[in-house]
């Protein structure tokens, strides 16, 4: 699949690399964090369409990339085993800036894929992967400015089950109601 035009080569853009839940799986995650907003002052859902697993964040990168990095997309697809829903996650531990729910996947074809990609990624000038390492999650939530949400009442997380569908480089666009992901390149999984 060609990489989509994004307002020709020039310029820059805040990207990143996810993989793709269902719909189906992406409705549920999102209901749930509607529910935990609702008595959670401060706390913004995610929308539905907006929720995703990240494999690699990019940062800034010039648009001039986007067949690089749909190439080493390609490269590294392979077909990734289901993955499972798991607990509630305030991301970071200290000062929460998102709530997510952790994601497992038992055959390790999750960690292969994306070990397999920041391989091909290390060939960007500039890029190094996220010191913290690798924790699969969907965001659920946003923080709100200056607010310390309350950790302690969390309901039920949802029994998430799914496959993966796609992998898909995006582009982010920040405004003041949040962050809209515009797709450059998609690839179905094997």
């Amino acid at each position: 699949m060609k990489a989509k035009e994004s307002g020709g080569t020039q310029g820059e853009a805040r990207m990143f690399i996810s993989l793709d839940p269902p719909s189906v799986a992406r409705e549920e995650a999102a209901a749930w964090g509607r529910e935990v907003t609702r008595t959670n002052r401060g706390l913004r859902p995610i929308p539905p369409d907006s929720i995703h697993l990240t494999l690699a964040f990019l940062g800034t990168r010039p648009l001039a990339e986007v067949d690089l990095l749909a190439e080493a997309i390609d490269r590294a697809l392979r077909g990734v085993g289901e993955i499972a829903g798991g607990p509630p996650l305030w991301l970071p531990k200290r000062r929460p800036r998102a709530l997510a729910l952790e994601v497992r996947e038992a055959s390790g074809s999750l960690g292969e894929l994306r070990s397999e990609l920041v391989q091909g990624l290390g060939t960007l000038t500039g890029w190094e992967p996220e010191r913290q390492g690798f924790l699969p999650h969907l965001t659920v939530g946003r923080v709100g400015r200056g607010v310390r949400p309350d950790r302690s009442k969390l309901p039920p997380a949802p029994t998430l089950e799914f496959p993966p569908e796609t992998i898909t480089l995006y582009r982010s666009h920040l405004d003041s109601e949040g962050a809209r992901y515009e797709s450059l390149y998609t690839a179905p999984l094997r």
